[in-house]
C-alpha cells in the first residue's frame, strides 16, 4: 500500500485546496491573478524600458518580460548558460525564484502570478535585475 517513495500529501490535501478555492471564489482568484500579472508586467516593462515577448492579451497568469539589453550587448549568441547565470544570482543573492529564458537572441523573465503574490514581489524583482545590470556594466557579472 505505501511504497515509501511517493509523496501522498498532494492527494491528502486536495480537499483543503478545493475548499479554499470555493471559499474565496474561483472568479475572484482569477480576477486578482490576471490583474496582478498585468500590473507586474507593465511595471517591469516600464522599469527596465523593455517589452513583452507577445501582446499582453495573449497572457493569462504568466508573462515573459524582456530583460534590459545590457545582458545581451556584445554577445554573438545568447544561450541557456547566460540565462542560468542571472537566474542563479536572483535565487542565491536575492531569494527570488523565477525562470530566465533565452529566446531568439534575447533574455526574458517569465513571471507567474498567483494568489500568494503581490506587486511588491515584482518590484523586488525589478530592483534585483537592475543591481545585476549595474554589475554587468561594471564587468562584475
Amino acid at each position: 500500500m505505501w511504497s515509501g517513495l511517493r509523496d501522498y500529501s498532494p492527494f491528502l490535501s486536495l480537499h483543503t485546496v478545493l475548499d479554499f478555492w470555493q471559499s474565496v471564489g474561483v472568479q475572484r482568484i482569477r480576477d486578482y491573478v490576471y490583474k496582478l500579472r498585468e500590473q507586474a508586467a507593465e511595471y517591469l516593462v516600464r522599469r527596465w524600458n523593455t517589452g513583452l515577448i507577445a501582446p499582453k492579451d495573449m497572457f493569462g497568469s504568466m508573462a515573459a518580460v524582456r530583460l534590459p539589453s545590457i545582458f545581451v550587448d556584445g554577445k554573438q549568441t545568447v544561450s541557456y548558460s547566460d540565462a542560468e547565470v542571472i537566474q542563479n544570482n536572483l535565487y542565491q543573492r536575492f531569494n527570488i525564484e523565477v525562470p530566465i529564458k533565452a529566446v531568439q537572441g534575447q533574455l526574458y523573465v517569465r513571471i507567474s502570478c498567483h494568489i500568494h503574490n503581490e506587486l511588491k514581489d515584482y518590484e523586488n524583482l525589478a530592483e534585483a535585475i537592475l543591481v545585476l545590470a549595474a554589475e554587468r556594466v561594471q564587468g562584475v557579472l
